[in-house]
């Protein structure tokens, strides 16, 4: 289940790519078809490299615990789910 929760834009982009050409294809391949699913799947890709997670200075855990060599005052380190 965690894989369909992890992967779910890539999954529903695919099912929509599937079902907009079983119904741009139903007439024949045209040239107009192929253009509209290779500006979605275009549209697909780079939304998802927007929104994709990635590591970054804040959620680095090495450099975070970096803090308690510094004081002996105790700190509030809160930690998220890239998902």
């Amino acid at each position: 289940m965690s894989f369909i929760n992890q992967n779910s834009y890539v999954i529903t982009s695919i099912i929509i790519l599937m079902v907009m050409a079983s119904v741009l294809f139903r007439d024949g391949i045209r040239l107009l078809d192929i253009t509209a699913i290779t500006v979605a799947a275009a549209t697909f890709f780079v939304s998802w490299l927007l929104v994709r997670p990635t590591q970054s200075i804040l959620t680095n855990i090495y450099e975070a615990g970096d803090i308690f060599t510094n004081e002996d005052m105790p700190i509030l380190l809160e930690f998220q789910s890239e998902y």
